[in-house]
């Protein structure tokens, strides 16, 4: 069974506009050494392939699914900030 990457579920885009949300936050680290998982969250109106960066929670979240509900919870993958 081939292991699931981090890349493999992004898309370029958004593979690329994480690299620059890191850059930003002075972190330089691949994308594949990231620490990352898979949860339902709400994530407000934005559909697919949106991506948040939650500061205070120290992790990128990336929808993957079509939201259901008031709040619009859907399938994200989150994606946790390196300290260092």
């Amino acid at each position: 069974m081939a292991k699931v990457t981090l890349t493999s579920q992004l898309s370029k885009t958004q593979q690329s506009e994480i690299r620059i949300i890191l850059k930003s936050l002075g972190k330089k680290t691949a994308l594949n050494n990231l620490k990352w998982d898979e949860d339902n969250k709400a994530m407000g109106s934005g559909g697919v392939g949106q991506i948040q960066l939650k500061k205070r929670l120290k992790e990128i979240r990336v929808q993957t699914t079509y939201g259901k509900g008031r709040n619009n919870y859907a399938d994200v993958i989150i994606i946790n900030i390196p300290e260092k």
